[in-house]
């Protein structure tokens, strides 16, 4: 479902299902992506399903990319990346709240992202026959809690190249370089009745908010990577006339109960596994 950036609130996109799993005969998602009238391409998720390891961990396997359309072509020295930011009752490091929204990036001693890049996955892109721009996660969480609830945010961003084109992914403090979020998509799991991973249902397409991904940025411990003026969070397209987005206050608070509300989980019962 084709979505303008300046629409506000939730919108629920269309989702074709197959089980929460592998897709049969299709995406188990799919998404025209799309800024005010300029379309800019196609996402789908063509795997959303459990991958727990018994006895060990409890969790899910999502994932898909993105295609971009011939109608759009970004501006020299721009790239598409992955930005995804998670809010879970299950911290994965010491210094978050439960409930509270974050970069989803992996820290080497805790709190510095690893490669001092934003990015998800670190920011490689290796094209696969599928996507231009492939994305997978496994979030999962030791065993042992009787209750989960988590919500991944990942964003399609338009990033603006550095001075040195051999470190677009990372960091470069004062540069300011230019984050355009084109469009967002909330999924998660939680856990059931049964102790099993159940992934939510349906995915959600939601109006990309700059001002709370900005927020997001200037409250991570990691000023190397997320401040020092490294990055001006924007709406839009590059090449338009650019927002550029204030430190929020309001609308981040907004955007951390979108994130912990998430979607009701979808329960399904389950009988115990053998350990």
């Amino acid at each position: 479902m084709s979505r303008p950036a300046v629409v506000p609130g939730i919108v629920l996109t269309v989702v074709l299902l197959a089980g929460a799993g592998a897709a049969r005969g299709g995406p188990v998602f799919s998404s025209e992506v799309k800024v005010g009238d300029t379309v800019l391409g196609t996402f789908a998720i063509d795997t959303y399903q459990e991958s727990s390891v018994v006895g060990k961990s409890f969790g899910i396997s999502v994932q898909g990319g993105f295609n971009p359309s011939g109608d759009y072509t970004p501006p020299s020295g721009y790239e598409y990346r992955w930005i995804q930011t998670v809010s879970t009752s299950i911290p994965a490091y010491s210094w978050q709240d439960a409930g509270g929204v974050y970069v989803d990036r992996t820290r080497e001693d805790g709190i510095h992202a690893r490669s001092n890049t934003p990015f998800y996955g670190d920011g490689i892109v290796t094209p696969t026959p599928s996507y231009a721009l492939p994305f997978a996660d496994n979030p999962s969480r030791d065993v042992g809690p009787a209750s989960f609830q988590g919500a991944w945010s990942l964003s399609l961003v338009l990033v603006q190249a550095g001075a040195d084109p051999d470190v677009f992914n990372q960091a470069d403090p004062g540069s300011e370089r230019a984050i355009y979020q084109l469009a967002t998509y909330v999924w998660g799991f939680d856990l059931d009745d049964q102790g099993a991973a159940v992934p939510r249902l349906p995915i959600l397409e939601v109006a990309p908010d700059p001002a709370a991904l900005a927020g997001i940025f200037a409250a991570d411990p990691d000023e190397g990577t997320f401040g020092n003026d490294a990055w001006v969070v924007r709406s839009g397209l590059p090449g338009t006339p650019p927002t550029v987005i204030p430190e929020p206050s309001s609308s981040l608070l907004a955007f951390s109960a979108i994130a912990a509300a998430g979607v009701p989980a979808l329960r399904r019962r389950r009988g115990r596994r053998a350990a």
